[in-house]
């Protein structure tokens, strides 16, 4: 027949791939907002260095969400002020997977400390949940829930995590402008 047969790299990238956009932004408001493209096909989940401070139960679904979707202060050299700059980083995902396949990356560090390992060895019975969902809304906020077992009598309860996402006006044009219709979609 006339069909052309997929490639493996491509097979794989239709069920497993992840696209992402990742924004750079100076807080200054000095420098134009930088936006670009990426595609994936593993999650490395990310530990916020947040989640080892506090005293509450770190859930599954809440370091699913901040690795779709997340933010980190840093410093980039700005072109029109000719200084390092504070900037905003974000990176979240615009598109999700038929299959999502996830590596721990149990490396990350915080004083010295494996925390993200740590996470991992919570004494929290069922921390791994029984079902996720993810959702990318239009407005491109990112929900994870996750369904929990419990020890009471219902059995099992949903949790909710979620976060919006503020763009600033000049960051919303930059968008529309530079990144085309169906980014999201992998290339043929």
């Amino acid at each position: 027949s006339g069909d052309t047969p997929i490639s493996w790299g491509k097979l794989v990238d239709r069920l497993q791939g992840l696209s992402f956009v990742s924004i750079v932004e100076f807080t200054s408001g000095n420098g134009a907002p930088k936006l670009s493209m990426s595609r994936q096909t593993i999650l490395d989940l990310e530990y916020n260095p947040r989640f080892h401070a506090r005293e509450s139960v770190v859930r599954f679904g809440e370091i699913l969400r901040y690795s779709l979707c997340k933010e980190a202060p840093l410093r980039a050299w700005c072109e029109e002020t000719r200084e390092y700059e504070q900037v905003l980083q974000r990176k979240f995902a615009t598109s999700l997977p038929q299959v999502m396949s996830l590596s721990c990356c149990c490396a990350g560090t915080g004083a010295g400390k494996s925390f993200g390992l740590e996470i991992w060895q919570q004494d929290v019975p069922n921390w791994l949940p029984l079902k996720v969902e993810v959702f990318i809304a239009s407005d491109k906020s990112i929900t994870v829930k996750e369904l929990a077992k419990t020890g009471s009598e219902a059995g099992e309860e949903w949790h909710t995590f979620e976060s919006g996402l503020t763009l600033s006006k000049q960051l919303s044009r930059a968008w529309e402008s530079e990144i085309p219709p169906g980014h999201s979609e992998p290339a043929s």
